[in-house]
């Protein structure tokens, strides 16, 4: 080979090398924070109930399917270690393992979710300041907090819910919209660390026998642990097409790691320009859990939100899976320039060295 030859074929390696650095048309990528966590399983789960006189029989569900999973349960009672549960069934009492007013920061801490069951102490303890603080304490550590039935009314008056999607339940529904919440229609909704499970019958049906208290269960065990049914997005480019993208979500039911999940039903895009509102956009099945849709005419800066349904109705929502600035285009023109420069920077580099080992 020819000393010219030879520089021609360093330099298309070269340049090849810098496309592969600075890649091609895909954005951001999602991946579930499952890929994060690595070793964390259902029995390291730390669980903490909160209840006060009249708590709902779903408590008992909800323990005995932490417990079930290894996971540890702890109860706070909030004026005394003995409670009784709601008397629409036969009356238990229960000892709790400590008091709200022992709940610290750092006790909080010690914790992955914290759970409110349904029951008429949700009165009680939804007007108690002392609840309301422990609870915002609980979001501002970052912890899980779940609700079904009517207990949600305790989330909604302490203000963790703002800016949050909810489950859609007539006796908490005007507390959830006047707190900043978006309720829907499901039975259980995962979002921003907020699960609600729905309605539970009333005093004189239904109850705890009909409130979905293991789907519940499983959307805190899940966001606790950073599963999701996402397992991984991908938003692209429409070569030729500016402003126009192609957005692929594959997803998971999650049936390995908890019985009963159900496939998933449908995906939803929400599409976030930070002023104005975007319809939602149903994505189209194409098998095997991937779901694809065509964006187009974006030619803005913008976010993607993703709902996830399963065939339970359990709704897990997903922010900001991916993002496109316009600015992402100035950057990548900026890295093909740069990528040029320095090829030639290090082709003028061999040229030397040749010269000089020649010489």
């Amino acid at each position: 080979m020819t000393l010219y030859g030879e520089l021609m074929f360093y330099k298309k390696i070269i340049a090849l090398c810098c496309l592969l650095l600075i890649g091609g048309s895909s954005f951001s990528h999602y991946s579930s924070a499952e890929d994060q966590v690595g070793e964390r399983t259902l029995d390291d789960l730390k669980v903490l109930a909160i209840v006060a006189n009249g708590f709902g029989n779903n408590y008992f569900d909800i323990q005995d399917q932490f417990e079930l999973w290894g996971s540890n349960f702890t109860t706070a009672g909030l004026t005394s270690t003995t409670v009784f549960s709601c008397p629409n069934r036969e009356v238990r009492q229960i000892t709790a393992d400590l008091l709200v007013s022992e709940l610290t920061s750092e006790i909080i801490a010690e914790f992955d979710c914290v759970v409110i069951p349904s029951g008429g102490h949700h009165e009680t303890l939804s007007r108690n300041s002392m609840v309301l603080e422990v609870l915002q304490t609980v979001y501002e550590e970052g912890l899980v907090i779940g609700t079904v039935c009517i207990g949600a009314m305790v989330l909604a008056r302490s203000g963790v819910v703002n800016g949050s999607v909810v489950v859609s339940f007539y006796g908490t529904y005007s507390e959830m919209v006047n707190n900043g919440a978006s309720p829907v229609f499901a039975k259980v909704v995962s979002d921003n660390k907020i699960v609600t499970g729905g309605e539970g019958g009333s005093l004189t049906g239904g109850g705890y026998t009909v409130a979905p208290s293991y789907q519940t269960c499983v959307a805190m065990a899940k966001a606790a642990l950073g599963f999701s049914f996402v397992e991984k997005t991908e938003l692209l480019s429409i070569d030729g097409e500016e402003g126009n993208f192609t957005l692929n979500v594959e997803t998971t039911n999650l049936a390995e790691k908890f019985d009963y999940m159900g496939n998933i039903s449908s995906v939803k895009a929400t599409i976030n320009d930070g002023e104005t509102t975007i319809p939602t956009i149903r994505l189209d099945d194409v098998g095997e859990g991937l779901y694809t849709t065509k964006l187009i005419d974006y030619d803005f800066d913008f976010s993607v939100d993703l709902e996830i349904t399963n065939g339970n109705l359990s709704l897990e929502v997903v922010r900001e899976v991916e993002t496109f600035s316009t600015n992402d285009e100035d950057t990548e023109d900026s890295a093909f320039f740069n990528s040029f420069i320095l090829s030639n920077m290090m082709l003028l580099a061999i040229i030397l060295i040749r010269k000089r080992v020649k010489n």
